[in-house]
């Protein structure tokens, strides 16, 4: 989207991806803004992935130990090959034998809502790609100036699309920075999460702004 008149270029898409990973299961969360028609759109799936559910996977090794004190280890039979064993804190970390589990993912929640003209206008200011491209190919760094704070399991990542010959551009959102140092991705996202998700009763059950947070006190 371009402003002859400012002589700018905005965002025409603009995506934020998160990624919440529990135990046995996980969540991916998109949030799409599409400005030139004027839409804001939500999904979450939920995704299962047999590796992320193991927190101590090991062989089913078992120990005897006879009168005199001798200790011996051993495998138990069973079709070892068609699961995985796990002990954690949900099991009193006794080994369980877990059959495989599904992979891939399952939308649990899908939601789109009209933009207004007045809501786009105001959201332009935190679109302009002039902003964005300073961050470019920028890692985040936990001991950088500014830096106060970061998202606690989960990871979240920013995506920007313009009708110009400039590239989609990428940036990560795992830290969180004071006012002077705040990456526009983030200003961007709070603004959204503030003024339009916290106004509609049905995304503002999904979405709040600084969940998952821990913050550094200086």
């Amino acid at each position: 989207m371009k402003d002859i008149e400012e002589g700018k270029i905005y965002f025409t898409k603009v995506q934020f991806d998160s990624w919440l990973w529990r135990e046995f299961e996980g969540e991916e969360r998109t949030l799409l803004l599409d400005l030139v028609n004027k839409e804001l759109s939500y999904q979450v799936f939920k995704t299962f992935d047999k590796t992320s559910a193991i927190i101590d996977s090991y062989p089913a090794l078992e120990e005897f130990i006879f009168p005199d004190g001798t200790k011996i280890q051993y495998y138990p039979s069973g079709p070892h090959s068609s699961g995985v064993y796990m002990k954690n804190e949900k099991t009193n970390f006794k080994p369980i034998f877990l059959h495989e589990l599904p992979i891939g993912k399952k939308l649990i929640f899908s939601y789109g809502t009209e933009l207004t003209e007045y809501e786009i206008s105001l959201l332009k200011p935190y679109c302009d790609t002039n902003e964005f491209e300073k961050y470019r190919n920028r890692k985040m760094k936990p001991d950088e100036e500014g830096c106060i704070g970061y998202r606690d399991e989960i990871n979240m990542e920013f995506c920007g699309i313009s009708n110009s010959l400039l590239p989609i551009i990428k940036l990560p959102m795992d830290y969180y920075y004071d006012e002077k140092h705040i990456w526009p991705s983030e200003k961007l996202y709070r603004y959204v999460c503030e003024n339009i998700i916290s106004k509609n009763k049905i995304l503002r059950k999904y979405i709040k702004y600084g969940s998952y947070s821990l913050f550094i006190r200086g």
